[in-house]
């Protein structure tokens, strides 16, 4: 706790410095202060401006001010930055005043290593964000973070086993050298395999009827497998979500305390199975298949009712369970229903989309909405 101290100001006069304990409840001012809100730094010197000290302020005003695609380079000729905008001359330019109260160290870092600047114009705003995803998903510059790594996307994939486990689910790689199979979500072993699942949660009886699921990062192949995806790594979140509610759901009356280990950690299993219908009988697929595929929530509201109306549990069990039914709701948005949209207003069929497609669809729509363009793609 920060008790109140008399300080010297610069003037000579004490003043007062507030107290976490007091804080605004006792009329002064909060001691922690957003970033907002907090005095800026006295400098005896103004920041320094490195990309107008190196290259002068003739090279900015010579960019064109048109769509493009920039690369940033460090001394030693490697790329550390790439970047598009729909005006190459006042992106490049705001790098000229970057300041260090105003802009992430991030930022600061990479203005100080530039050494070289090079742009390519592109036909439109759109082509531009193509391309920066083409060079992203090559190149992978060390101060560039979104979209380096498209393909650690996910797929969620079921499927209805009246007689029990029978076939395994394997993944189909495009992306394996050997053309064998890529390795199950955690692991690098990229030989094919039987996901390791656990018994039918709530008996031990392997050969009773079962909905099996499972999180991939390839489509899923093999005997009566639905997929859907691709989804960005929200989708992981809701799949253990999905997990949780349904255990409790179809083994009600139950507790959290019940639920298998393995759905309360951090890493959810990559397939798991539970019963194939819900207490009053009726199938569970037809209501995932609608949510996995961006149709409705129905799912969601019925695991919402299953949890309301059983007996009050304690605090923990309660946040969780609506902690996971809020993730099942915000992935929907997110998730299926956006893959849904996206295919809709690009005119592709049903059916599943690359991580690639994914990526390069979200930057070209969502953006183009964003900047208010009529111009989708």
């Amino acid at each position: 706790m920060i008790s109140t101290k008399a300080a010297v100001s610069l003037d000579g006069d004490e003043e007062s410095l507030p107290s976490v304990a007091g804080g605004a409840a006792a009329g002064g001012t909060p001691a922690l202060l957003g970033a907002e809100e907090r005095p800026r730094q006295l400098r005896l010197f103004a920041p320094p401006k490195p990309l107008t000290e190196r290259f002068g302020a003739e090279f900015f005003r010579a960019i064109p001010a048109v769509p493009g695609v920039y690369r940033m380079f460090d001394g030693e000729g490697r790329i550390i930055y790439i970047g598009q905008s729909q005006n190459l001359r006042d992106r490049l330019n705001s790098y000229r005043h970057v300041h260090p109260e105003r802009d992430s160290r991030k930022t600061v870092r990479l203005v100080h290593e530039v050494r070289r600047i090079e742009w390519e114009i592109c036909d439109s705003p759109a082509s531009a964000r193509l391309r920066e995803n083409e060079l992203l998903r090559t190149v992978r510059p060390r101060f560039n973070r979104v979209n380096v790594w498209p393909w650690a996307c996910f797929y969620l994939a079921w499927r209805e086993c009246p007689q029990g486990v029978a076939v395994p689910v394997m993944q189909a790689s495009s992306r394996a050298s050997s053309g064998g199979v890529s390795p199950p979500v955690g692991t690098r072993d990229e030989t094919p395999r039987e996901l390791a699942g656990g018994d039918v949660c709530g008996t031990g009886d392997r050969h009773a009827p079962v909905l099996e699921l499972a999180l991939l990062r390839e489509p899923a192949t093999g005997d009566g497998w639905a997929c859907h995806g691709a989804f960005k790594g929200g989708a992981k979140f809701a799949y253990a979500g999905l997990l949780r509610l349904l255990c409790f759901t179809l083994h009600a009356p139950a507790r959290i305390e019940t639920l298998p280990l393995n759905l309360l950690g951090s890493t959810p299993p990559r397939e798991y199975r539970v019963p194939p219908c819900w207490p009053d009988g009726q199938p569970v697929a037809p209501l995932l298949r609608a949510y996995l595929g961006g149709v409705s929530t129905e799912l969601v509201a019925v695991l919402l009712r299953a949890v309301t109306s059983g007996p009050p549990g304690h605090r923990f069990e309660e946040a969780l369970l609506l902690d996971d039914l809020l993730t099942l709701e915000s992935f929907f948005r997110t998730g299926p229903q956006r893959g849904r949209r996206l295919r809709f207003l690009h005119g592709l069929p049903e059916g599943l989309l690359t991580p690639e497609q994914l990526v390069d669809l979200l930057a070209v729509t969502e953006r183009a909405e964003r900047d208010g363009e009529a111009e989708v793609m």
